[in-house]
């Protein structure tokens, strides 16, 4: 079984979050979570994936983690928002709209994803992805990617109760002006995609649960990312 807990240098355009330009508590300071300095660069880079259904919490998890790796953050949604807007100057916003609906315009998401990741991670920076990653085909390339290039491959599974992501998407529903029932199907649709992650190992997959307050997970992933990193020999050490 995974591990289980409780509850950008901008890279391209504006999908991608230097660390720097995420708020905390000041780098370094006891309870920031923050890694040592220099720490990072005396380890191969890390491609951390973030996934899980949608409303779970990724992106609260996916910031906070980046930001403590000192990592890139390329984000999903923004890299489909980019894609859809230059399609629609380009073209024409229903041609954008068009291929939105398209079977498979997300396999091209995630492709775009990883592409650049790669520029991310070719001279040494770690970078955090914030999507779903629902099939094993998706995160099985990235593993393959983080293998390529020498990278430490690191997943992070976000989980909540049915009932906590009925009652969040019924919130940001409401807060974006449409009705609920507008947006609760969606969580079926992850529901029915969604292929359980058992392709990664068992030290570097981390199942945590995300039902509760955002803090308390994140709290949780930033422990266990510095446990498993500690437990990383340093380039050029011995053994290495």
């Amino acid at each position: 079984m995974p591990n289980t807990l409780d509850k950008e240098d901008a890279i391209a355009r504006n999908d991608a979050l230097p660390a720097a330009h995420v708020k905390s508590r000041s780098a370094d300071a006891p309870g920031s979570g923050r890694l040592p300095r220099g720490s990072a660069s005396s380890r191969s880079p890390v491609l951390l994936v973030v996934a899980g259904r949608i409303a779970t919490g990724k992106s609260t998890i996916a910031r906070g983690l980046a930001e403590q790796l000192d990592a890139a953050l390329l984000v999903a949604d923004r890299t489909r928002e980019r894609v859809l807007a230059e399609l629609a100057h380009s073209t024409s916003p229903e041609a954008a709209l068009r291929l939105n609906l398209q079977p498979g315009f997300a396999d091209a998401i995630y492709a775009e994803l990883l592409r650049r990741a790669r520029e991310v991670l070719a001279p040494g920076r770690s970078v955090v992805l914030d999507a779903a990653f629902p099939r094993r085909a998706l995160r099985r390339a990235a593993l393959e990617l983080a293998e390529e290039l020498g990278a430490r491959f690191l997943l992070v599974e976000c989980r909540a109760d049915d009932e906590v992501l009925r009652d969040r998407l019924a919130a940001r529903a409401t807060a974006a002006g449409v009705t609920p029932e507008t947006w609760l199907p969606l969580l079926d649709g992850f529901n029915q995609a969604w292929q359980s992650i058992d392709e990664v190992s068992e030290t570097s997959h981390l199942v945590l649960d995300t039902s509760g307050a955002p803090e308390r997970g994140l709290d949780a992933a930033r422990a266990w990312l510095a446990q498993v990193l500690a437990a990383t020999p340093a380039v050029g050490a011995p053994g290495k």
